[in-house]
Formats: C-alpha cells, sequence, structure tokens
C-alpha cells in the first residue's frame, strides 16, 4: 500500500506538471480583462496591473522550473507545500489587486471585475486543487479584496453581493477539497495496483524461475535414473546368459555398484524433501568440532591421496552447539565437493573462535567459480562442467543439501570463490559450553542379531515388493504372512492360526486406504499394540509429514537389509 509521503509527491509532480498550463491560461484571460477595463479605468492604471501580472506570472515559472521540487530532482520535503502555497498567495494576490488598481465607484463598475475574479477563482479549482494548501492561498486574497470592495461602496446591493461572495468562496474551497480528496483516492488506488502487479510480476517470474528449475530437476533426476538402471538391464541380461559361475560372480560387484548408485540418489532426493516438508527434528547439543572434522578427514583422506591432493586441518578444540549428525553431513559433502573439483594443491579445513561463535571454512584450490554461477551451485543438479552428467563427478545434490540443513539449523553459509583460483565455504555456528559436552555418545556397532522364529506380516500392493522381501525374512529365519490390504492381512492371520509378532507396511495402499490406517486396524482387532514400521517410497512432503506424525517407525526406500534388520531388532528391544 502506498505511503502517504507517495501519494504527497505524485500531488507535487502533478501539480508542477499543471501550473503552465494554468499560467498561459491566466495570461491569456489577464490580457482580455485589461483590454475591457480600458473602457472604464486609464491606460496607465491598466498597463502598471497588467505588467504587475505578467511580471508575477514570469517569477512563479521560474520558481516552478528551477527552484521549487521536484524540478531539477530536488527532494519534496515537508516545506514543499508552504512553497507552493506561497508563489500561489502571490498570484491570487494580484489579481485581488485588480480592485485597488482599476478602483471601481460604482456596481456597474465592479461587475466586470467580479465576474473575471469569480471565474479565475473557479478556474483555478482545476489547477491548483492537487495540494489543497495551493488552492487556499490563490484564491483566499482574492476572494478578500473583492469582498471588501463590495462592502466598502456601501450600497445595499453591494452588500449582499459581498455575502454572496462569502458564499461563493466557501463554496470554492468545498469544492476543491473534494476534488483533492477523489484525486488523492485516486493515487492511492494506482499505488496499490501498481504494487499489485510488481508483486504478480514477482510471483509470475518466480513461478518461471520454479517451473524453469523443476523442468531440470526433473531432466537430471531422470537422466542419472536412467543410467543405473540400464546398466542393470545390461547386467542382468549378462548374467542369464553367463556360461560360467565364474562369470556371474564377476557381475556381481558391477550391479552391486548400480545398485549402489540407485540408493544413492533416492536418499539424497528423499533428504531434499524430508527438509522441504519440514519433518527433520534436529538434535542439538554441545561437542567438540574436531571430532566431526577427524572423522570426514579420515573418511576422504584415501580419495584426496588418490588425486595427489594434499588435506590439512587448522582447527583448535572449539566446543559447538549444533547438530552432530547433520553437521557431520555438511562437513562430508563440503570435503566431497572439495576435492571433486580440485585437480592440483589440496584442500583446508579450518576452524577459529569468532566471538560467541566458531568460524567452520572449507578452502580448496579448485577450479573456481565465477560471480555470475555463486547463487545457482546451491540448486539441485546444478555441476559446473558436467554437462553430460558423469556419476563420477557426483550427483549434484550435496551443496543443495548443505543449504537446507544450514537453514534448518539456523548456521549463516557463504560462499567465496574466484575462477581458477578455488573456493571458501563458511558456516557460523554457535559457540557451546564445554560442561555439558557428553562423551562416548555413539554406541559400540554389534554384529547382526538373530531374528529366527519372529512373525512377521508384511502388507504392500507391489506383489513384487512383497515376493522380495518375504525371500529375504525367510532367510533370516522368519515366519512370514504376505498381504495386499488391512482386509487380507485380517484373513490370513485367521487362516493361519496366528498373531504375528511384528508388522511391516507400506504407507500408499489400495483404494482410500493407507498404511497408518492399516496399522492401526490390525492392532486394534488383534488388541495387542504389536511393533510395526512403517515403509514408503513417497518424497511428497505432505505424505512424508504424515508418515512422520502417525507415530509409527518410517523407514524410505529403497531400503538395505542391514537397515531393515537393525530396525526390527531395535524396536523388539
Amino acid at each position: 500500500m502506498a505511503t502517504r509521503d507517495e501519494i504527497y509527491i505524485d500531488q507535487i509532480k502533478l501539480l508542477n506538471k499543471n501550473i503552465p498550463r494554468g499560467q498561459l491560461l491566466n495570461m491569456v484571460i489577464a490580457l482580455v480583462f485589461a483590454v475591457v477595463m480600458l473602457i472604464q479605468s486609464s491606460k496607465a492604471a491598466v498597463i502598471a496591473w497588467l505588467a504587475l501580472l505578467y511580471f508575477v506570472s514570469f517569477i512563479r515559472h521560474l520558481l516552478h522550473k528551477y527552484y521549487f521540487p521536484p524540478a531539477n530532482n530536488k527532494l519534496v520535503t515537508d516545506q514543499t507545500r508552504h512553497f507552493y502555497a506561497a508563489a500561489s498567495a502571490m498570484a491570487g494576490t494580484v489579481w485581488g489587486s485588480a480592485i485597488f488598481f482599476f478602483k471601481p465607484e460604482t456596481l456597474g463598475e465592479m461587475l466586470p471585475i467580479a465576474l473575471t475574479l469569480a471565474g479565475v477563482m473557479a478556474g483555478g479549482i482545476s489547477v491548483l486543487s492537487y495540494l489543497k494548501e495551493s488552492y487556499a492561498g490563490f484564491a483566499t486574497p482574492i476572494a478578500i479584496t473583492l469582498i471588501a470592495g463590495f462592502f466598502t461602496m456601501g450600497q445595499q446591493t453591494a452588500t449582499v453581493m459581498g455575502y454572496m461572495l462569502i458564499i461563493y468562496i466557501v463554496a470554492c474551497l468545498y469544492f476543491s477539497r473534494s476534488f483533492n480528496k477523489v484525486l488523492t483516492e485516486t493515487l492511492r488506488l494506482q499505488h496499490r495496483n501498481d504494487a499489485l502487479m510488481a508483486e504478480l510480476r514477482k510471483e509470475k517470474d518466480m513461478a518461471e524461475q520454479a517451473n524453469r528449475a523443476k523442468s531440470r530437476f526433473l531432466a537430471a533426476a531422470s537422466h542419472d535414473l536412467r543410467q543405473p538402471l540400464h546398466a542393470l538391464s545390461l547386467l542382468f541380461e549378462a548374467i542369464k546368459q553367463a556360461d560360467s559361475t565364474e562369470l556371474r560372480r564377476s557381475l556381481y560387484p558391477k550391479i552391486e555398484m548400480s545398485i549402489e548408485a540407485l540408493s544413492s540418489l533416492f536418499n539424497a532426493l528423499l533428504d531434499i524433501s524430508k527438509l522441504d516438508a519440514g519433518v527433520v527434528e534436529t538434535n542439538l547439543e554441545d561437542f567438540n568440532i574436531q571430532d566431526v572434522i577427524k572423522a570426514a578427514i579420515h573418511e576422504y583422506e584415501t580419495e584426496a591421496q588418490n588425486k595427489n591432493l594434499s588435506m590439512r586441518v587448522h582447527c583448535s578444540d572449539s566446543i559447538v552447539y549444533s547438530d552432530r549428525v547433520f553437521l557431520e553431513r555438511i562437513v562430508r559433502n563440503l570435503l566431497s565437493n572439495a576435492i571433486r573439483y580440485t585437480e592440483a594443491g589440496g584442500v583446508l579445513v579450518s576452524c577459529r573462535k569468532r566471538a560467541n561463535q566458531v568460524m567452520f571454512q572449507v578452502w580448496d584450490t579448485g577450479i573456481g567459480i565465477a560471480e555470475s554461477e555463486i547463487s545457482t551451485v546451491f540448486s539441485e543438479f546444478y555441476q559446473l562442467h558436467n554437462i553430460h552428467r558423469d556419476r563420477n563427478q557426483g550427483l549434484g545434490l550435496g551443496l543443495s543439501i548443505v543449504r537446507r540443513l544450514c537453514e534448518l539449523l539456523d548456521h549463516p553459509v557463504e560462499l567465496r570463490s574466484k575462477p581458477g583460483s578455488g573456493s571458501v565455504v563458511t558456516i557460523l555456528i554457535p559457540g557451546g559450553d564445554p560442561q555439558h559436552v557428553q562423551r562416548d555418545t555413539h554406541p559400540a556397532v554389534t554384529s547382526p542379531w538373530d531374528l529366527t522364529g519372529l512373525c512377521v506380516l508384511v502388507i504392500d500392493d507391489d506383489i513384487e515388493v512383497l515376493a522380495a522381501t518375504s525371500v529375504l525374512l525367510n532367510k533370516w529365519g522368519c515366519q512370514v504372512i504376505t498381504a495386499a490390504s488391512s482386509s487380507d492381512a485380517l484373513d490370513k492371520i485367521i487362516t493361519a492360526a496366528v498373531n504375528p509378532d511384528f508388522i511391516l507396511s507400506d504407507l500408499r495402499l489400495p483404494g482410500n486406504e493407507n498404511g497408518i490406517q492399516a496399522l492401526d486396524l490390525i492392532r486394534s482387532r488383534l488388541g495387542n499394540d504389536i511393533p510395526a514400521i512403517l515403509i514408503t517410497g513417497d518424497t511428497r512432503p505432505e505424505r512424508i509429514h504424515l508418515a512422520r506424525q502417525s507415530g509409527y517407525r518410517v523407514l524410505h526406500k529403497p531400503l538395505k537389509p542391514a537397515q531393515l534388520r537393525t530396525a526390527i531388532h531395535q524396536l523388539l528391544t
């Protein structure tokens, strides 16, 4: 919505634009009026008055053109209205002075002056009412001298005319005020419409950018999904046609690599969906950032050595207050990205205290980024110098996840870079309290747990998923009941005459039913809070949010067997 100052400035601009037209009209009227006055007044008086009016008009013209704002880009202030009112009062005083120059003695001599001045007052409404003070300054001196002229004649008719002029000037001021109100409201609506149009253009631009980003996202994701799927298809055909067991075994690692590529992409997409859905919860704690950095350095040291890159750490003991898991993810993504785009030199990781914060930085001597591309490198699937989508150069999702995690943790992130000289990513992390640091927060890794004899109910409307899950659970020694819906599950439980010890259910089921409703119904019918896990391949934020709000443990497809086995064991114990 327009502010009062914006409308005021527009009023001044409109007034400045219309005053030259009004002055020209007044000069023409004054010339005609002077010719008429030659009949009843002396030539010297008429010329003197006309010369004075033209001189004042010229002065006003200079003031409006060179001195009064907004001429010559002068700023409009609260004093501006007084400038315009004073200039208008000067012009009105000259018009009113006609009474003193022409000195009418009879009502007949007064009438042409009165009609002319009354007409000038009425005409000024359309020119000067853009600013109320300007019209009032113009009309008031004319009305005062004209009314005084009628009252000083000492004639009854002239006195009546004086009173009528009082009513007339009040009416002129009223119409001027009404004109100003209509104009002000028109300007306010115009500003509102301009603001709405600007907002619509902004929304349209954002929608177009989002649409282009979505198209790039889908194109890149489609390509990156097709590649490992295509490889799997060829490898599967090669296994079918393989003549020897040794040849088949040589193909298994390649199949595992393709599956791992698919899993990496799906997990990254799932991370982005969960962060966008706002269902990710942080676990803030005080810990030493060195522990996180050492673990990440150890993970990527070999990769750096393979490229003959140095990896240095300059980090003092610094306690931070953050989410350890998410910060580890941020550090790993930044290191992976730095090593990937650095061919010579190395990577430096540093952290130092800065007031009540810790400034964490990752420096590299890589290819660098142009200033115009810095704002886009945090977008999904955006990769420099990888137009062919080579998976060896990553998925282009690492920095996008970094940005989202930093926003979630409220850690400001900044990227500075220069082409050919490398880049530095800076993250500001709140400082922590050393007294609150907990030791040995990571539990020891244990061997796989025995699930022999466990009766597991699996609910999924996909036949292949049911078959694959059943085979896996049977290999673990479980008794398996498979079903496509809650009603199917209840029928099979009755038929098998055994209650399940554990339930695995897909979130999306046939019809209007979902996995949450199915689990609730089965547990209610059996009268037992059976441990259960929801499994979903949905990446829509609303579906992820629905699953998280259900209270059930949620796992996301694609799911590694070890991950499933661990989750079952944790819920059972």
